[in-house]
C-alpha cells in the first residue's frame, strides 16, 4: 500500500509558528504531526510514502529526508496550491504501482483502525472508501479551568476527515465511493487553539494513536525525556510531558497539563501549567505561564486568542538565538572576505589585467537593488540601489571575487540573499516573495549553497525565504563554504 500524506493546511492562522515550517511539522507531544502519521503506517507495514506539500517545502524536505530513519522511502512532491484528497490521488496515479493507495491529511488527529478500514475497502465493490466522522473532539466549558475538560460532539451531519482509500492502478473509473464511519475521536488542526487542544487531549489520553508520544522514564503522571536537570526543590505534577535536555532551576514548577519541548529552560520560581512550550525556549525567573503556547519570544494565550511577541528576554526568549552581537558577526565576515581576497589574488589580478588589456576597467561595476535589511551601518529603511563590483559572469566563483571588496567596504554581507537587477523586480512583487526582504543581501547565497542557480525563479525564492526565516551565524558559515564549493565545481 502506498501512503500519500498531504501538507496543505494554510499557514497564516499559525503565524509566527509557521514562519519557517508547514503546519504538518507543528508539534503534538513534542513530535511533528506528520511524524505521528508516518510512524503509524510504518507500524502497519507500509514502506512507501509520497508527501505532497505547498508551503515551506524546504523545511519539509529537510525534516523528512528519504525516510530511511523510519525504515521507509519518502518522495516529496511540491504543488503550487492545495487540492482535495481525490485530486491528490488522481495526480499521483502514474506513481501508484500498488493495489491500494491511501491519502491522509497530515494536519488531522484521528483515532481510526486503519487495518479495519483496509478490510472494509476490500469488501466493497466500489472504487474507494471515504472516512467520515460524527465524533468531533472539543474543549468543554471554561477554558481557564486548571484541568482541561474535553467533550465529544456527536454531529448530525458527519464530516469528511479527508482520509481516502482507493484502488491503485485504476484511474478514477469503476464504481463509486463507500463511506466508513470512524468510531474514534477526530480533530482537525486548523489554528493555534486547535493545536493547543490537540496537545492537551493527547496528554489526557483522548487519542490512542498518539500514545507513543508519551515516552521516556515515567514518574507518576510525568513522562520525562533523557538528561533532565531539575533542582531538588522543583515541582513536577502530572499529567505532563518533559522533553530531552530540559533544565528546571530552583523552586520552578512544571505543573499538570504541560508539554515541555527539548532544550527548554524553566528558571527559578517560574511556573508552567496547561501549556505547550516548544523546543529551545527560555521561561524567565518568576514568570507564570498557563493555558498558552510559547515559541521563542512569541506567546499565544487561549484566553486572548492571538499571538503576542514579548520584547523582554527576561520573561521568555529563544535559547537557540545567536549570542554573537551584530558588529562582531559583520567584523568576522569582513575578516573572512579579506583572507579569501588575499588567497585568490592570482585569479582576480589576472582577470583584471586581461580586462585592462582590452581597454576595459579593471573591475566591472553594475547597479543592483539590495533588500531593506541590507547594510545595517546605513540609515536605510527601504530597498536601495548599490554599485557592486564583479567580473561579468556572476554565476561563477571568479566573477564574484571583486565583490569581496564590497563586503570589506560594508556594501553587502558575505552571505545573504541575492542582489537583484532591475529587470528581475517584477518577479518579486507578490506577497509570498517578500520574506526575503528581511534578510541582507550577500555575495554568497543559499541559492549557491543549494545549487539552484540554473533552476526556476520560484525555487530560488523558496530557498531565500527559508533562509530569511531561519538565518543564523552558523547557517551563514555553512552557506559560505557550501556556496564556494558548488561554484568551484561549476568551473
Amino acid at each position: 500500500m502506498i501512503v500519500v500524506l498531504t501538507s496543505f493546511e494554510d499557514i497564516k492562522p499559525f503565524q509566527p509558528l509557521t514562519r519557517d515550517r508547514p503546519v504538518s511539522m507543528l508539534p503534538v507531544l513534542n513530535c511533528p504531526i506528520i511524524e505521528h502519521h508516518i510512524k503509524t503506517f510504518v507500524e502497519l507495514g507500509c514502506r512507501r510514502f509520497i508527501v505532497m506539500g505547498v508551503d515551506n517545502p524546504l523545511a519539509l524536505k529537510g525534516f523528512l529526508g528519504d525516510g530511511s530513519r523510519w525504515g521507509c522511502s519518502i518522495e516529496l512532491v511540491v504543488l503550487k496550491e492545495p487540492c482535495t484528497s481525490l485530486q491528490t490521488l488522481e495526480r499521483i496515479d502514474a506513481k501508484a504501482d500498488s493495489d491500494l493507495v491511501i491519502a491522509v491529511p497530515s494536519e488531522i488527529v484521528l483515532d481510526v483502525d486503519y487495518e479495519a478500514l483496509i478490510r472494509f475497502q476490500g469488501s466493497q465493490q466500489g472504487f474507494g472508501t471515504r472516512v467520515l466522522s460524527d465524533r468531533l473532539l472539543d474543549l468543554s466549558g471554561e477554558s481557564r479551568q486548571a484541568k482541561p475538560i474535553f467533550r465529544t460532539i456527536n454531529l448530525e451531519e458527519p464530516v469528511d476527515t479527508g482520509v481516502l482509500v482507493m484502488r491503485g492502478q485504476g484511474g478514477s473509473a469503476g464504481g463509486g465511493f463507500a463511506d466508513y464511519y470512524c468510531e474514534g475521536n477526530y480533530l482537525g488542526v486548523r489554528d493555534s487553539l486547535s493545536l493547543w487542544v490537540a496537545n492537551m487531549a493527547a496528554l489526557g489520553g483522548q487519542f490512542s494513536c498518539l500514545a507513543r508520544g508519551l515516552k521516556g522514564g515515567r514518574q507518576g503522571d510525568v513522562w520525562v525525556g533523557h538528561h533532565l536537570h531539575a533542582a531538588p526543590n522543583v515541582t513536577l505534577d502530572g499529567p505532563s510531558l518533559i522533553g530531552n535536555y530540559v533544565r528546571a532551576n530552583s523552586e520552578a514548577g512544571i505543573l499538570s497539563w504541560s508539554v515541555i519541548g527539548d532544550g527548554v529552560i524553566v528558571d527559578s520560581r517560574a511556573q508552567v501549567s496547561a501549556s505547550v512550550i516548544t523546543d529551545h525556549t527560555y521561561i524567565g525567573t518568576d514568570t507564570n505561564v498557563e493555558h498558552s503556547i510559547i515559541a521563542g519570544k512569541s506567546i499565544y494565550n487561549i484566553g486572548v486568542g492571538q499571538w503576542v511577541q514579548i520584547l523582554d528576554p527576561f520573561l521568555i526568549s529563544d535559547t537557540g538565538e545567536d549570542f554573537i552581537v551584530p558588529w562582531v558577526e559583520i567584523l568576522f565576515q569582513k575578516v573572512i572576505a579579506l583572507c579569501f581576497l588575499l588567497l585568490t589574488v592570482p585569479i582576480w589580478l589576472s582577470l583584471g589585467l586581461i580586462r585592462m588589456a582590452r581597454g576595459e576597467g579593471f573591475f566591472q561595476s553594475s547597479r543592483f537593488l539590495l533588500t531593506e535589511a541590507s547594510n545595517p551601518s546605513r540609515l536605510t529603511k527601504d530597498s536601495h540601489l548599490e554599485e557592486l563590483l564583479g567580473f561579468g559572469n556572476m554565476g561563477s566563483l571568479a566573477g564574484r571575487l571583486p565583490g569581496l571588496l564590497d563586503v570589506i567596504r560594508g556594501r553587502i554581507r558575505l552571505v545573504g540573499v541575492r542582489p537583484l537587477a532591475k529587470k528581475e523586480l517584477p518577479l518579486y512583487e507578490e506577497e509570498w516573495t517578500l520574506l526575503r526582504e528581511q534578510a541582507p543581501c550577500g555575495l554568497f547565497t543559499p541559492v549557491d549553497a543549494e545549487g539552484l542557480n540554473d533552476s526556476l525563479e520560484e525555487e530560488k525564492i523558496v530557498a531565500e525565504n527559508y533562509y530569511s526565516a531561519t538565518r543564523s551565524f552558523t547557517s551563514d558559515v555553512r552557506i559560505f563554504f557550501r556556496g564556494v564549493l558548488k561554484l568551484l565545481v561549476k568551473i
